[in-house]
């Protein structure tokens, strides 16, 4: 019996119930998130990614094209189509790497940091919320149960007052 009894005892000490094991699950996952981002900015520190890189080219020099030109002839009137060629263009060949990658991904992890403080700021808020009706819920059954106890014992002193008038009442006939 006392084996049961210990069994029980120890039982219901040891008991966690589902909002402590959710707290305790959710800060180890807090814990973790927060090491990871410590870790990304670390490397992000030590690696540094550069957005853009220019490669520098050549010149390089494409031939002129030939453009037809009209000419009228002065002597007879008549109007020519001569084409004339146009000089080489020199062109600069410069090659432009975008590298996007982390600040799209730096973008990314804030919105992500973001949206998790604003979640917990919402869990926090419905947390305050049930609680703050809990403590009115309690506080509404006190006054309940306050009220109830008053009229208790004001019937209670009035039954007591009727017996010991009753009683008195009793007496005093019993003498006169």
């Amino acid at each position: 019996m006392r084996y049961i009894l210990f069994v029980i005892i120890i039982w219901l000490c040891g008991c966690k119930s589902a909002e402590q094991l959710a707290a305790e699950r959710t800060a180890k996952e807090e814990k973790a998130r927060q090491a990871e981002m410590a870790l990304l900015q670390k490397m992000r520190q030590q690696y540094p990614c550069a957005p853009a890189q220019v490669i520098p080219g050549k010149t390089v020099y494409l031939p002129g094209d030939s453009v037809p030109c009209p000419v009228q002839d002065k002597e007879t009137g008549r109007i020519d189509t001569v084409y004339v060629k146009c000089p080489p263009r020199q062109i600069r060949v410069d090659t432009l790497k975008v590298i996007d990658s982390s600040m799209l991904q730096s973008c990314r992890d804030s919105l992500a940091a973001a949206n998790y403080a604003f979640d917990l700021a919402r869990q926090d808020a419905n947390e305050q919320a049930k609680r703050a009706d809990k403590a009115e819920a309690q506080l509404s059954e006190k006054k309940e149960d306050a009220g109830h106890w008053q009229r208790a014992a004001i019937i209670t002193w009035i039954a007591v007052a009727g017996v010991i008038g009753a009683g008195v009442v009793l007496k005093l006939k019993s003498i006169i």
